[in-house]
């Protein structure tokens, strides 16, 4: 799955209003989806660290 699919397959989920919203804001910013679905968040030993906000490389509730 490419990073446009992911962001496609986000969008069409029933999500929190705050994450439909970001991910709105973003829709025309194809570095600002990039920078979102390129990977998955990583977790280390150290604990949970990422940005906070929507898509697969941010922590998210």
């Amino acid at each position: 799955m490419n990073i446009q699919e992911r962001y496609e397959q986000w969008v069409q989920q029933s999500l929190p209003d705050y994450l439909t919203k970001e991910l709105a804001t973003i829709a025309s910013n194809e570095e600002a989806i990039e920078d979102r679905f390129y990977q998955y968040v990583s977790f280390g030993t150290g604990g949970m660290r990422g940005v906070l906000g929507a898509g697969t490389n941010r922590m998210n509730s």
